[in-house]
């Protein structure tokens, strides 16, 4: 995906995040573990930190019983050693599914814009057709910005249950 369609999504992916661990390794990988839950078909009780802990890849999100977001942001990254401390490092994504169908509205509607644009020099009249493809567009774009707001509480809930876990603050 090219970079201004990352912005779109979201411009905090382009700036990874880091958590400097209190623990070794293992220790480091068990206590993030323990306090993830792992995925469940029918969703958790109540609400958790779910997915998958590993020396070499982590992969969390926040899941809340009833309620499930397209644009719902995980964590994504792995634990490294770095001057004898232990970094999670990673960044905030969104589903690839989620991309694709945004990507795919805002492509239509851009073509949908050039498509009717051009017709409109043939065929004046129809110069009120373009309206719709605005329309598409604006929706493409307030779908992905409504969801990056709805899902604000989920970055800051995620690095704090992160920190917790980890005896850690985030670092630059």
């Amino acid at each position: 995906m090219n970079q201004s369609m990352r912005q779109i999504f979201n411009p905090a992916t382009e700036q990874p995040l880091r958590f400097v661990s209190a623990y070794p390794m293992e220790v480091s990988v068990r206590r993030l573990r323990k306090v993830t839950a792992p995925r469940r078909i029918f969703g958790p009780k109540t609400q958790s930190m779910v997915g998958r802990v590993a020396k070499d890849h982590v992969r969390l999100e926040r899941a809340i019983p009833g309620l499930h977001g397209a644009f719902r942001q995980y964590f994504e990254g792995r634990f490294l050693e770095e001057r004898g401390q232990v970094v999670l490092t990673g960044r905030l994504v969104v589903h690839w599914g989620t991309q694709l169908f945004v990507a795919a509205l805002l492509g239509f509607g851009l073509l949908w814009i050039v498509g009717v644009g051009l017709l409109a020099i043939i065929t004046p009249g129809i110069w009120p057709l373009l309206l719709i493809g605005g329309g598409i567009v604006l929706s493409g774009l307030g779908y992905v910005y409504g969801g990056r707001w709805l899902g604000q509480q989920d970055i800051i809930w995620l690095s704090a249950m992160i920190e917790e876990a980890l005896g850690a603050k985030p670092s630059n």
